[in-house]
């Protein structure tokens, strides 16, 4: 156990340490249920048309407090329902990795 938590560790390490690529994930063969996260896509279906906007950051992410400090503010999120492929190449992911 204990070497399964140090491996899962440096995984962690990893994934945390945004200047490295990470096999798998940011770089190489990207594991196949890390390829529908953080697709781009309109909210209503359909192509974005950036210069209509689509793109632009309208939602605030923070504002300055005390002596210069950013505190976060409440943001948007948008929830959806999972598209179909979406469930089942997760599932065959945590599968994969040991997970379930």
């Amino acid at each position: 156990m204990l070497l399964s938590s140090a491996t899962l560790g440096q995984q962690v390490v990893a994934l945390l340490d945004t200047e490295s690529p990470v096999e798998g994930v940011t770089s190489g063969r990207i594991r196949p249920e890390l390829r529908l996260l953080a697709a781009i896509s309109h909210i209503r279906g359909g192509h974005l048309n950036p210069t209509a906007g689509d793109l632009s950051v309208t939602a605030g992410w923070g504002y300055a407090g005390r002596a210069g400090i950013i505190m976060p503010s409440s943001g948007k999120a948008v929830e959806r329902p999972y598209i179909p492929e979406e469930l089942p190449t997760f599932r065959r992911g945590e599968v994969r990795k040991g997970c379930i």
